[in-house]
């Protein structure tokens, strides 16, 4: 008997063992998951694509793709099959090949990791227009053409328009090399040699004029057919090979005139592309010809290819035009190794005015004069040595409008370098869409920011900041109300002392907080403008809600129990809720003290502190055991059902005065928990709609409450929900039931803050990790 007990009680400590096993096992593997996601959210703000998309679209976008593997050699998608989906390569690199007229696919270029491919099955449901195949292993989101007009991305998402000649013209062609017979190799490359406009810019290399030989293609024209008109910009560049052309210009007032006569050898096409300017005549084969022809890219790729060693300065260039600020990192990188690096001799114009104008340059060496009607009103000077540049003629990127000014070479030689509007709307599309995404994210901005006076996404720093009074303590710091030295605006300062995060372990609650926001831009939750960082002390910075909390304002004027007011607070709560966890973003602090009030009476979410990406579940134990759920008292690990369990209580202790679980004893509030709302009495005066509602929400099962089992929808046509508009409400229209007094914007009379409660923090010791490195934004 006794040996049958000790082997019962081996076998339930093994399985306890292995419980215990399981359990850490399932932690790590939730902990990387959530890793994952973080990631995965970061990359994609990193992506050229969704750069200019609204920040809270990153973890909405993250939330609607799927993830999929491909193996070395695997296709991904076939030519001239149907599809709809759009693919961006997270890691790996995969190939692009091309088949045409029916014969074997030729690899045309290659993508790799943050590159997308699939647009036009998305947007115009074509077919699939190349084969990719995985180079090597190969991780890639897919998001399908429903997902993608689901979230509205064909408004924000802007696809670069691939070697398209701009303005309407047709598309670039770029034909295979033609086979060359060694004679027509000798005549390419003596005139390559021999073209004087060439030697004049670059310093051709034999190396160069091979390159350019092997790419050309043979291309016959019929008599009096049109190769270049003039007034167009420069696609190609071209070498008689038979035949005759002639060249012709049509002058303002004037009949059209043969200038010149182009026979085999002669070449044409070079000057416009060489200084970024239209054609200033028409070619027309006078008989039966034939020419070799390379299209810009290949010509520009062989004779201007940017160095590395000069990538990086032109980029710094880059940086101080203006009107290119709306381009990230990665677009501006681009753009720089599209500059054509060019040279001119004194009294060379470089702009004339009235002329109709396509490239902006850049002056990075020499001293130009700007005259307007003949005269001189500035002059420019510029020194590789000093680090000094200038720039001119950059509206020219967005249209073609005459130039306002002559620009004039006063020194003995002046360098440039330039862009025309084609090569830059090939690589990042129209700069004026740009600039236009630009803006509406700056109006969406405004919209949620009512009232905000300084211009959309200025930026604010530290400095330009100071103290008003105190509006709460927190365990870290403080909150302050800060005002603008130079603007008429107040914000919120929520300071964290890092000697105290280091001393309690919590420095990821201070990452935490801030990464998150990052990532929301909702009427309902309070918007964070910046992040700042000093030798002790970090920083976020928030629009103010000077409107108080819903703790203090009910304590005043006694609502507890008011359904209108319950139900207004509610609706707010459940919205920003509803956001938050499309976004995959638990909240796991929403009770009264955390809701602040606008001018206007609407609700804001604040302190985020508690916050995180969960793609799962997670482990960690956080929040007042008041608003405890089950799942966290058995420690089973929780997601975003938490925050619904939440919500009931607020709901039960905006209707009651006190959560339903309260007790002076913790062990006694979680054994209640755990027993369930069954077992509590609903508050005297309670409409059967708010208890309803509360016991559909306070499940012990967290599959089972309300909107995670039947959908966000089945919670709003709750009848506690009747007299709500939720469109209206949305859209911040809805009357509120309490307006704050809110005298002016310096107005601390709705918070009432404990200061001797602020707590003076040990010295801070860097430890040398870096931890907060990357806080500040």
């Amino acid at each position: 008997m006794g040996a049958r007990l000790c082997r019962r009680r081996r076998a339930a400590q093994k399985a306890e063992k292995a419980e215990k096993i399981s359990i850490a096992e399932e932690k790590k593997l939730m902990s990387a998951k959530n890793e994952t996601l973080q990631q995965d959210i970061t990359f994609m703000s990193k992506v050229n694509l969704f750069k200019r998309l609204p920040k809270d679209l990153h973890p909405l976008l993250v939330a609607n793709v799927l993830t999929t593997n491909y193996r070395s050699g695997q296709t991904v998608v076939k030519q001239g099959d149907d599809g709809d989906e759009l693919f961006i390569i997270r890691s790996g690199e995969v190939t692009v090949q091309v088949s045409k007229d029916g014969k074997a696919p030729k690899k045309v270029a290659s993508l790799k990791a943050g590159d997308y491919f699939g647009e036009r099955a998305v947007i115009y449901n074509e077919p699939r227009g190349a084969t990719i195949v995985a180079a090597n292993a190969v991780m890639a989101y897919r998001l399908t053409r429903e997902k993608f007009h689901e979230l509205n991305l064909e408004e924000h998402v802007k696809f670069a328009q691939r070697k398209v000649s701009g303005d309407g013209a047709a598309a670039i062609e770029a034909k295979p090399p033609a086979e060359k017979t060694e004679s027509e190799r000798r005549m390419i490359l003596a005139a390559l040699m021999a073209n004087s406009n060439l030697n004049a810019t670059v310093t051709l290399e034999e190396l160069q004029a091979e390159a350019l030989s092997d790419l050309m293609w043979k291309q016959t024209f019929e008599p009096q057919q049109v190769v270049i008109t003039q007034g167009n910009m420069a696609d190609y560049f071209y070498i008689v090979q038979d035949g005759c052309f002639t060249t012709q210009q049509q002058k303002p007032g004037a009949e059209l005139a043969q200038v010149d006569q182009l026979k085999p050898g002669d070449c044409f096409g070079e000057l416009p592309l060489l200084q970024l300017r239209p054609h200033q005549h028409s070619v027309v084969a006078k008989e039966r010809s034939c020419a070799w022809v390379i299209d810009r890219w290949q010509f520009k790729e062989i004779l201007f290819k940017v160095p590395d060693s000069k990538l990086m300065e032109y980029i710094s260039y880059l940086d101080r035009v203006s009107i290119l600020d709306a381009l990230s990192g990665e677009e501006k990188t681009s753009t720089a190794q599209a500059l054509t690096e060019m040279s001119f001799n004194k009294g060379d114009v470089i702009l004339q005015q009235g002329e109709t104008g396509d490239s902006f340059y850049i002056l990075f060496d020499g001293e130009v004069t700007v005259l307007i009607n003949g005269k001189v009103v500035a002059r420019l000077e510029a020194s590789v040595e000093e680090h000094t540049a200038h720039h001119f003629g950059e509206k020219a990127l967005i249209s073609s409008q005459p130039r306002a000014a002559t620009v004039q070479v006063a020194s003995s030689q002046a360098k440039v370098l330039a862009l025309d509007r084609i090569a830059f709307n090939a690589l990042l599309g129209s700069l004026e869409d740009i600039l236009r995404a630009q803006e509406d994210g700056r109006s969406r901005q405004t919209r949620v920011n009512r009232g905000l006076t300084l211009k959309p996404f200025q930026k604010i720093f530290r400095k330009d900041l100071m103290g008003v009074g105190l509006l709460g303590v927190g365990e870290f710091g403080a909150v302050e109300l800060v005002a603008h030295r130079r603007a008429d605006e107040t914000f919120a300062m929520k300071s964290m002392s890092k000697a105290l995060l280091v001393q309690k372990g919590k420095q990821n609650v201070a990452l935490n907080e801030k990464h998150v926001l990052m990532y929301v831009l909702s009427p309902f939750i309070v918007q964070l403008f910046e992040a700042y960082s000093d030798s002790s002390t970090l920083y976020l910075l928030f629009e103010a809600a000077l409107g108080g909390d819903l703790h203090g304002l009910y304590c005043r004027k006694r609502l507890y129990g008011s359904e209108r007011h319950a139900a207004f607070y509610t609706a707010g709560s459940a919205l920003a809720l509803h956001y938050l966890h499309q976004r995959r973003i638990l909240y796991r602090d929403l009770r009264p003290e955390n809701i602040l009030l606008t001018q206007d009476g609407n609700i804001k979410l604040c302190d985020f502190g508690l916050a995180k990406f969960v793609a799962e579940r997670t482990f960690t134990n956080c929040g007042i055991p008041d608003y405890y759920a089950p799942e966290m008292v058995l420690a089973t690990g929780h997601g975003l059902e938490l925050d619904w369990w939440c919500f009931g209580i607020l709901l039960f202790e905006l209707m009651s005065g006190k959560p339903p679980f309260e007790s002076s004893n913790p062990m006694q509030i979680y054994v209640s928990i755990l027993h369930g709302i069954s077992k509590v009495a609903m508050p005297e005066g309670n409409t059967r709609a708010a208890g309803d509602l509360i016991k559909l929400l306070l499940k012990k099962e967290p599959l089972d409450r309300l909107p995670v089992k039947e959908g966000f929808g089945k919670l709003k046509e709750q009848r506690w929900f009747s007299e709500i508009s939720w469109n209206s409400l949305s859209e911040l229209q809805m009357d509120t039931p309490y307006k704050p007094n809110i005298r002016h914007k310096r107005d601390l009379a709705n918070f009432h803050p404990r200061s001797e409660l602020v707590v003076q923090p040990p010295e801070y010791e860097d430890d040398g990790t870096g931890w907060d490195a990357n806080y500040p934004t």
